[in-house]
């Protein structure tokens, strides 16, 4: 079974990143509208 995957989007013109080692996260952005898609489970 495939995990299902979740699609955030930059929506302002900066940097954003979120950083979480507790859950295994640490994402950046760095272009308006950029996406990056996580697994579900990590949000849960």
């Amino acid at each position: 079974m495939t995990d299902r995957m979740v699609e955030i989007r930059n929506m302002v013109r900066g940097n954003i990143s979120i950083k979480k080692p507790e859950y295994g996260i640490n994402l950046k952005w760095s272009t308006f509208n950029q996406p990056r898609k996580i697994p579900f489970s990590l949000l849960e």
